[in-house]
């Protein structure tokens, strides 16, 4: 049977995957070139303006990196869903209570954080987070309590589980609060938001 802990084992397991295709796609990039561009000129001979062996590395790299990621993105999805079935069997009639839906007492609208990039499509754009939002609260985090960028990922983690369970997200958008719902969860990019988040300085809090 599933367990929530293999489940963030393989979540982890992909985050590393991720980072190592990144670098990957960074080597193209640096190259000018992408996974079809050919490396020889018309008469068969290898360019001499790119690194041939640091592409082909690349490239064979990336193959076996993006087909490890779909089984691994294969893997958390089937697991997800048993423990959701299972879920769904042994439920009580109401939900569980906890501490992350205690209400949160904040003394101020101070920003600690900036969403730096929300993906097309994912848990993030759909609970409509924006570039550039500056983050109040997040799930029981504020301003007074935030120490370091390890809360969210606890947060998050939290979170993710057999109820999915959705964190209450205050942003500062245009001087004005803006106040949604984010569902951590399995989508079709990288991570369960699908966004990153950046700690703000003393200097840009505004």
């Amino acid at each position: 049977m599933a367990t929530l802990e293999e489940v963030k084992k393989l979540i982890a397991q992909r985050d590393d995957v991720d980072k190592q295709i990144a670098e990957q796609e960074q080597v193209l990039k640096d190259n000018g070139v992408d996974m079809k561009t050919p490396l020889v000129d018309g008469e068969g001979f290898p360019l001499a303006n790119v690194d041939v062996y640091s592409i082909r590395h690349a490239r064979q790299t990336l193959i076996c990196a993006r087909n490890d990621r779909q089984k691994l993105t294969d893997q958390i999805e089937a697991m997800m869903l048993e423990l959701h079935a299972n879920a769904r069997q042994n439920a009580p009639l109401t939900r569980p209570s906890d501490e992350e839906e205690q209400p949160v007492h904040r003394t101020s609208n101070r920003p600690f954080a900036r969403v730096d990039k929300v993906l097309p499509l994912s848990p993030a754009q759909h609970s409509g987070l924006k570039d550039g939002d500056h983050i109040v609260q997040f799930g029981s985090l504020h301003a007074a309590n935030f120490a370091d960028m390890a809360q969210f990922t606890n947060v998050v983690q939290n979170s993710i589980g057999v109820w999915l369970k959705k964190i209450r997200v205050t942003v500062l958008r245009d001087g004005r609060a803006q106040r949604m719902e984010l569902t951590p969860q399995q989508w079709s990019g990288r991570g369960v938001l699908g966004c990153s988040v950046l700690p703000l300085t003393s200097s840009q809090v505004v």
